[in-house]
């Protein structure tokens, strides 16, 4: 059973961090062995006749155990005049543990083999080891100056089929490394005392992590503590790690991520780098509670988005994702403390100035990891990007130095290819946005009444409409398969951060296939409106749509009952309202909508959304400033044949509802 950097397996939480202001904390985890674990040796067919021969031998080593075998040994003996010598080597990775962990204890424990966990009274000796290469043992990690000369531990015998436990000394505390493996070595004590161990067997064995599942495996049993500290940035991980414990991340890391069916993958793990980062810049403003009074994590976020329309096709609906972090107002509306401030920025001079500024915040993308990774950029010091990455969770700057002992480490060479800008604002209600998701082999256009384009436009990509940006290559790759989602289309991305009246979308085909369209609009009083189409395009197909910011409405373009209504308030804006200016006529339309649609809310049973607007209606006759007489009569009207009062609500000449004595 092949285990390549198997780690980590139980965690056990004594005191929970908490982000922002972190309390001192400790935690006990075990690390299990890699199978990069084995032995490496001379038998007697080197031929090495004198003690002191073996012991420094450096020719051609015959003999060496990798991860193709169970057991592994360490040796000292005399067969036929010839000396046998094996070394055991035994890498952990400790980078699982925080970078300023204080550690407390340590134990190595291995698991005595068979009836034969120790021969000839030989014991076992714990020292340091420096290897070649983690993943496989070679001849010449066999040299004796290649393991240290301080012993970690009592020497002791391997008891058979039960695990010896190691208590390591100071030294052998100082040989974990925080930002890599801890490889250390196994010898007999004839060996570290320099001892002439004689004829006879002498050896201590014990399974390796090549055993098949993990009950007789090497690991090492850790103590530390996290000291208090003030973390301005806290480190939040879509994997498990200990950012922020390691029982938390195991808890949300394989939670299904979307509905599933995310190109990247069906897990947060695999694809939740995205939200993982919202975390991080929420969690670093404060913000530890979400609108749904859940703690802020990627596994309750997670689930906050799947209920409330946060994804199109897994790709995160990132205005609407700014709604978890804020407070629930009583028409349904969110007060947000985050805004998305600038969207799709390629400019570095841009991204650097928004990074090491107050009150603004970057989430950054990079192709460095194929198919695309968003991360948290938390500042910019002296030409480099401070990272806090969802992934690799050992990464510091985006200019980190990989070595081969580095796990989790991520050497972007500081390439940024986009970033979100985000900031902090007075909490009060998102007004006048619309977010375009598209999944396809198609592309995103988008007109406003002044005929500006922003999107695909004659084989190119515009931005004329004012506050808008397009994103033709939005993706989330998985840093586990860089294959994956690689051969798969992008999803476009259109927003406009300050929008009003109406717009004319067009999906565009380029290629032949199944496409998946989702627009969120926040209108002109707040309220959250999402739209979702799933259709089939091809090569010149174009589908149209149309959304309305000031009334939320979003169409399919050639919807007859909405297309009729257009023309019902076209002829009595041209029968009715001759005298009216242009600007009363679109007065009268809109409202004459927002009748409708409090209409059509009634008709399916939904009271709670119907008050909502209604009070939202009111606000519009304010607004507006137009006659409130006939609007009022109509909406008393509406609400008559639809008998509220049964509800046991009645609406006063304000618009606002009070319960019958």
């Amino acid at each position: 059973m092949n285990k390549n950097f198997k780690f980590l397996i139980v965690a056990v939480l004594l005191l929970l961090i908490t982000p922002k202001f972190s309390e001192a904390s400790t935690q006990t985890i075990i690390v299990y062995a890699g199978s990069g674990d084995g032995q490496v040796g001379i038998g007697e067919t080197e031929n090495q006749t004198t003690w002191s021969d073996a012991r420094s031998y450096e020719g051609i080593v015959t003999y060496t155990l990798q991860d193709t075998e169970n057991t592994n040994s360490a040796r000292s003996d005399v067969v036929s005049g010839s000396y046998r010598l094996y070394r055991g080597s035994i890498p952990f990775d400790t980078s699982v543990i925080p970078d300023d962990a204080e550690i407390e204890n340590v134990t190595l424990n291995l698991y005595g083999q068979g009836n034969n966990g120790s021969q000839g009274g030989a014991k076992a000796c714990i020292t340091s080891h420096v290897r070649q290469d983690i993943a496989d043992i070679v001849g010449s990690d066999y040299h004796i100056d290649n393991f240290g000369t301080i012993e970690f531990s009592v020497p002791s015998i391997l008891t058979s089929n039960q695990y010896t436990t190691f208590h390591l000394n100071n030294a052998g505390i100082s040989n974990i490394n925080l930002s890599g493996n801890s490889v250390f070595g196994v010898r007999t004590n004839y060996d570290c005392d320099d001892t002439d161990p004689g004829s006879g067997v002498k050896a201590v064995n014990w399974y390796s992590s090549e055993y098949e599942g993990n009950d007789f495996d090497p690991y090492l049993e850790i103590e530390y503590t996290i000291p208090d500290t003030e973390d301005e940035y806290p480190l939040y991980t879509q994997i498990e790690s200990p950012y922020p414990s390691l029982a938390e991340t195991a808890g949300w890391a394989d939670d299904t991520y979307a509905s599933g069916d995310a190109y990247c993958g069906g897990t947060i793990a695999k694809c939740g780098c995205a939200i993982t980062s919202l975390v991080m810049m929420a969690r670093a403003n404060g913000i530890t509670k979400g609108v749904d009074d859940s703690d802020v994590n990627p596994g309750n976020f997670n689930s906050w988005l799947i209920d409330n329309k946060g994804y199109t096709h897994g790709a995160v609906n990132w205005t609407t994702a700014l709604q978890y972090f804020g407070t629930e107002n009583e028409d349904e509306t969110i007060n947000v403390p985050i805004k998305l401030s600038k969207h799709n920025q390629s400019s570095t001079t841009l991204i650097k100035a928004s990074a090491s500024s107050e009150g603004e915040y970057v989430v950054g993308f990079s192709t460095k990891v194929p198919g695309g990774h968003y991360f948290v950029i938390s500042d910019y010091i002296e030409d480099d990007y401070i990272v806090r990455d969802p992934w690799y969770y050992n990464t510091k700057t985006l200019d980190d130095v990989v070595s081969s002992t580095s796990v989790k480490v991520k050497d972007y060479d500081n390439v940024i290819n986009k970033a979100n800008i985000f900031s902090l604002n007075d909490p009060k209600v998102l007004t006048g946005v619309i977010e375009i998701a598209l999944a396809s082999p198609a592309e995103l256009r988008l007109e406003d009444k002044d005929e500006k384009i922003t999107g695909y436009d004659s084989g190119g990509v515009v931005a004329n409409i004012p506050s808008s940006s397009y994103d033709q290559n939005e993706s989330i790759g998985d840093p586990d398969d860089p294959e994956a989602g690689l051969n798969t289309h992008y999803v476009k991305r259109l927003m406009v951060l300050e929008a009003s009246e109406k717009y004319g979308l067009e999906v565009v085909g380029l290629d032949t296939g199944p496409y998946t369209l989702g627009i969120t609009v926040f209108d002109v009083a707040g309220h959250h409106h999402y739209f979702e189409y799933k259709g089939v395009t091809y090569e010149g197909k174009v589908d149209r749509f149309v959304i309305d910011v000031e009334t939320g409405e979003i169409r399919p373009k050639g919807d007859d009952e909405d297309d009729e209504n257009d023309d019902d308030d076209d002829e009595e804006d041209d029968d009715g309202d001759r005298d009216r200016g242009d600007k009363d006529k679109r007065h009268h339309k809109l409202l004459k909508k927002w009748l409708g649609k409090i209409e059509r809310e009634l008709q399916k049973g939904k009271y709670r959304q119907a008050k909502a607007h209604v009070r939202t209606f009111h606000k519009l006759l304010k607004a507006k400033k137009v006659d409130g007489d006939y609007w009022h009569s109509a909406l008393h009207e509406i609400l008559s044949d639809y008998e509220i009062e049964k509800k046991g609500e009645r609406y006063d000449e304000r618009g606002k509802s009070r319960r019958d004595d």
